[in-house]
């Protein structure tokens, strides 16, 4: 718990400040680190749909290409990186490939204080669900 406090601390006092993010260029040339904290996850089954408290921690380290779970023991690889800029009316694509996941970023609409993330992936059990969880990065 300590390690996660201050990894948060950390990251707060030497990140760059999130008004200055430019959504034409990609999120990995501008940042180095981000702590993305877990909001909610959207779980899908057939039709029917389910909101849940999402308490993952997640420490983004573009530099290295992985993402480290603080609360869980594990760690994901980047398996690619895609970015895309659409113009300044339409906007960008920041993702990163994770072993059948995607991550989102939202350079397109940035507050000062965090930036938006989401995680997509499809779990093949029982009837096919799709899952969506929400992050809010610092």
């Amino acid at each position: 718990m300590i390690k996660i406090f201050f990894s948060i601390v950390f990251i707060l006092l030497t990140h760059n400040a999130f008004s200055e993010l430019r959504n034409s260029i990609p999120i990995w040339s501008q940042v180095t680190k981000l702590i993305c904290l877990g909001q909610y996850r959207i779980e899908c089954s057939n039709t029917t749909c389910s909101k849940k408290p999402l308490t993952a921690k997640w420490k983004v380290d573009f530099i290295n290409e992985k993402i480290n779970i603080l609360n869980f023991d594990y760690t994901y690889e980047f398996k690619g990186k895609y970015f895309k800029f659409y113009g300044k009316n339409i906007g960008s694509v920041n993702s990163i490939l994770l072993h059948g996941r995607v991550m989102e970023f939202d350079l397109d609409n940035v507050s000062n204080d965090y930036i938006n993330a989401t995680v997509v992936d499809a779990v093949f059990k029982e009837n096919k669900v799709i899952e969506g969880a929400f992050y809010k990065c610092y």
